[in-house]
Parts: structure tokens; sequence; C-alpha cells
């Protein structure tokens, strides 16, 4: 429903060391939850840009304004809120980083549920 709007189009830019050095990218993005979410809940990203997959283990998640953390390091965050129209970045890992100019991004967003699952009894 909210899948155009998970990628703030402006906002994938290389990310550089303090030596100057491109270390990877980040791009803003938002949560596709109505309600928004726990913070705890959000598991990664499938990312493919211009055919190159960037697994879990590459990203990083910065939300609430504090530093990025990895994937595993979210699960910790039970007592965040990422609510549904705070921008959030995504930071990957990729050494030399980005090329200059327009990139194919394939990106789906991987959020735990938040209702569980309950069996007929």
């Amino acid at each position: 429903m909210f899948d155009r709007y998970l990628i703030r189009k402006d906002s994938l830019t290389n990310v550089y060391d303090a030596f100057g050095n491109a270390i990877g990218f980040k791009m803003a993005v938002r949560n596709s939850n109505y309600r928004g979410t726990f913070a705890s809940l959000v598991n990664g990203y499938y990312l493919v840009v211009d055919g190159v997959q960037y697994k879990r283990e590459s990203q990083r998640f910065e939300v609430n304004g504090k530093k990025p953390r990895t994937m595993d390091e979210m699960k910790n965050a039970g007592y965040e809120h990422w609510n549904f129209d705070d921008e959030a970045w995504l930071y990957v890992e990729k050494p030399g980083g980005l090329s200059k100019g327009e990139h194919v991004i394939l990106f789906k967003q991987s959020v735990f549920a938040a209702y569980g699952y309950f069996p007929d009894c």
C-alpha cells in the first residue's frame, strides 16, 4: 500500500569515513505499517542495487536519532517506537560506495508481525 513511499527519492548517498574514503551508502526509509512499529520488530531489508544483493549482515539501521545499529542489535530496541511518518536511515557497507548517477533499487522491508499467531482452540 505504501510501497512507493518506502525510500525518499533524493536520499541515496555515499557514506565516508574520517579520511574521506567511501565505505558504503545510505538512504532514508519509511515504515510500511500505517500504525508504525516497535523498532525491535525491524528485521532488515531485501536489497538489490544495480544487480548486487546486500545481505542483512551488511546493513545498519538508524532510527529515533540513535547511532546506526546492526539488525541483531535492533532486537533489543523493544521500548523504541518507529512512527509511520518518521524517517529512518538504512546504511549499507560497500567499500568504495556507489558510482555517481542513477541506480536501480529492488527493496523489500522485513518487519515482524506485531499481532502474533493464535491457533484454533
